[in-house]
């Protein structure tokens, strides 16, 4: 399931233009490729916004992206396809007349019939989606197994070799050039939104496997963090609820490393992709 069959076209559209891009990202890797792509469009000459998605649905503000002549929508795989959260932007996206999409995916690896279903879904709700790109970062545990230095200098150099496919793909898109990638087969699309079935009952299921040690100090941090408003505090315990997307962001973002997942994270370290620490201090200054 890692490989897929591209199809490039052409055609004929007015790029005047205002973009939106929208990313989510549970520990940074989306928003460096997502701030990339704004830059690039920039450059470009051309107006760009970065968008963070969990602000949209938490203030349920999807009527502000009709405004953008273009949009793009980034995220991370999750089990060969959209993150729980990601599925559920697409889903409550108002219906459009045509609105041109760009998708990017950020994967670890397969990254299955993601884009299959993506694209089926918007189609379905008006959008004509124009561009599609894949950009491997490597799997967040992964890079939590092996955090460090020399981790974060090897991811920068990453990103910088990825700036080439950015700007490839930036140029192709404002040309009118159409980029779809498929799934190499029925079979393949079909196992994939098998794996996403599982992955979306481990979602309702997560709350049984976290697991939060004693050095857990209530600083907050994760409850501020969590995408889904899934996480609260009480004088005694960090309470999970049933809404978790398995972003792993309050893992990798707690202070104390005091947040578990069952056996999966034990005895690892913790990972911020390079530069979204600042982000996250950003995040939890009250406004």
């Amino acid at each position: 399931m890692g490989y897929h069959r591209f199809e490039v076209s052409q055609r004929t559209y007015e790029v005047t233009l205002r973009v939106g891009v929208v990313y989510f990202t549970g520990t940074g890797n989306t928003w460096h490729i997502a701030q990339r792509y704004v830059q690039a469009i920039l450059e470009h000459g051309k107006q760009a916004e970065l968008l963070r998605l969990e602000e949209i649905v938490r203030k349920d503000d999807y009527a502000s992206l009709e405004k953008y002549d273009l949009l793009g929508i980034g995220y991370p795989i999750h089990a060969w396809n959209a993150p729980r959260l990601v599925a559920e932007f697409l889903k409550r996206l108002p219906r459009s007349k045509g609105q041109p999409v760009f998708l990017f995916i950020i994967a670890g690896s397969m990254v299955g019939g993601a884009f299959d279903w993506a694209r089926e879904l918007l189609t379905i709700r008006g959008y004509a989606v124009l561009h599609e790109a894949r950009y491997y970062t490597g799997s967040d545990l992964f890079l939590a197994a092996c955090a460090g230095r020399a981790v974060d200098v090897e991811l920068s150099q990453r990103f910088a070799w990825l700036d080439m496919d950015i700007q490839e793909a930036v140029a192709e898109l404002l040309a009118g050039i159409e980029r779809h990638v498929y799934s190499q087969s029925v079979l393949d699309f079909a196992l994939s939104h098998l794996v996403w079935r599982f992955y979306l009952l481990g979602c309702r299921q997560a709350r049984r496997y976290f697991r939060v040690a004693d050095a857990c100090d209530r600083c907050g941090l994760c409850a501020q963090l969590c995408p889904t408003g899934n996480i609260r505090l009480t004088d005694a315990q960090v309470i999970f609820g049933q809404a978790c997307t398995l972003c792993l962001r309050c893992l990798n973002v707690c202070p104390r490393r005091a947040i578990q997942l069952a056996w999966l994270t034990r005895g690892k370290g913790r990972y911020l992709a390079p530069g979204y620490e600042k982000i996250v201090r950003e995040l939890t200054i009250p406004t």
